[in-house]
């Protein structure tokens, strides 16, 4: 079909005749649907179909609006055919309230001869002179990922008061479940695609992750991610300290982020609070650009509680302060970060716990081995003095004794210089710590 054939309520054709036409309507705008929305953008798949819809009827106007993933409180006109609905590309009205939000909801087809039922598109209308139109949402069946069940909306309108024929209404019928069909495949190809760049995201982010063990960098890795992987300008990291948090890290593309180690109450930061208590995300909207405690301005914001074996053991905020607010694929992103983040974030505090305790235990090995040390080359002073005869002749009866101390003094500097390495190597320094000399044990004994 060239485009030039209409079909009007005055037309007499034979019904057979009708028939016949309508089906080779319907095949061609089936063989024409088959590539729509599998290399085309979802700009130049609803420029096709408005041409297509526009060309199957006299003296109409076609435009096609989309209910956006990231606005899903609105419709956009995305695809136009005709000079009214072209003036109206790009051009947005709410859904919420309204007649065609209603029937969008309700999927239901919308034809109208009181232009004024149809708010919020009554005005638009109006100023082009448009007596009629039929509305069709485009519906998906089924929720997306990102809970949209509606796509848009199929506008056809007339500027003339006759009705639509019921040959004409068939023909739109059959035209708009193509259209559906093919807005279905792009939308499912699009969640596809998201779906592969949020694992892609939690593959990447847990190899950057498990490539530390130092709790800092691995926070700010995390942060890092989380601004780049949701478009936000600013993420957080807060620790639960009993009524209060503790902000472990913040990083922040526009401003001078909380500094590590600050605290706030709980009921200073509600949202925190209510993720806390939920064990679930919180998303907020359209927020005032004031500041709130150790978060800054926000238009937009996002609270993901990190949960470990039914415990909260950290949160994560990040924010936006532009549009658009944060959508389902970015909370599911947020969640898939969360459940990648509290793993690595709980076994580096692990590393690091037992890092502590083993420095611990190592100052105290050392400490006590150099306790032992002084009091040690002393003795040995005293034992060798006494064995070389320097303090006059050893007594028989003592000479037994006086070896089994001897073997036991030596015994017990043998495991101070053994304590003394063993730190230095759970350490790592690797230096060894030389034996008490008899030099040492003769200069302790003079200066005693």
């Amino acid at each position: 079909m060239d485009g030039s054939a209409s079909w009007t309520g005055d037309d007499r054709r034979a019904p057979d005749l009708d028939r016949a036409l309508g089906a080779n309507i319907r095949a061609l705008m089936a063989a024409a649907g088959k590539g729509l929305g599998v290399d085309l953008s979802m700009e130049a798949t609803t420029a096709v179909l408005a041409r297509q819809a526009k060309a199957m009827l006299s003296g109409v106007d076609c435009f096609i609006a989309v209910v956006a993933q990231e606005r899903q409180e609105s419709f956009r006109v995305l695809g136009a055919a005709g000079s009214w609905a072209e003036a109206q590309l790009g051009r947005e009205w709410v859904v919420t309230g309204t007649a065609v939000g209603r029937a969008m909801r309700e999927n239901r087809t919308i034809d109208s001869h009181d232009i004024s039922a149809l708010t919020p598109l009554a005005e638009a209308l109006r100023d082009g002179g448009m007596q009629r139109a039929r509305i069709y949402p485009i519906s998906t069946g089924k929720p997306l990922p990102d809970g949209r069940t509606v796509l848009g909306l199929f506008a056809i309108t007339r500027r003339d008061d006759r009705g639509f024929t019921d040959f004409e209404r068939q023909l739109l019928d059959d035209f708009v479940q193509l259209a559906g069909m093919t807005f279905n495949r792009a939308e499912l190809k699009e969640a596809a695609n998201q779906t592969a760049t949020r694992l892609k995201i939690g593959v990447d982010l847990a190899v950057d992750l498990a490539s530390s063990l130092h709790p800092p960098q691995v926070v700010r890795r995390l942060l890092v991610r989380a601004v780049a992987a949701v478009r936000a300008d600013r993420a957080t990291l807060f620790s639960i300290a009993g009524d209060g948090v503790i902000v472990d890290d913040s990083y922040d593309l526009l401003d001078r982020p909380p500094t590590p180690g600050e605290t706030a109450d709980l009921t200073l930061l509600p949202y925190v609070e209510q993720a806390i208590a939920r064990r679930a995300p919180v998303c907020e909207a359209g927020l005032s650009s004031s500041n709130t405690p150790l978060q800054g301005a926000a238009r937009h914001r996002c609270t993901m509680p990190l949960v470990f074996g039914g415990e909260v053991t950290a949160v994560l905020v990040v924010s936006r302060r532009f549009d658009p607010a944060f959508n389902p694929a970015d909370v599911s992103t947020l969640h898939l970060i969360g459940s990648v983040a509290v793993m690595a974030i709980r076994n580096a505090r692990l590393y690091a716990a037992a890092e502590d305790a083993l420095k611990a235990r190592d100052d105290l090995l050392i400490a006590v081995a150099h306790e032992l040390r002084t009091p040690l080359t002393i003795t040995t002073g005293y034992l060798d003095l006494i064995n070389d005869g320097s303090l006059g002749a050893i007594p028989e009866p003592l000479l037994d004794p006086l070896a089994e101390v001897t073997a036991k003094n030596a015994e017990l500097r043998r495991l101070v210089e053994d304590l003394l390495n063993a730190s230095s190597l759970g350490s790592g320094s690797q230096q060894r710590f030389p034996a008490i000399s008899d030099r040492e044990a003769t200069d302790s004994r003079l200066s005693a």
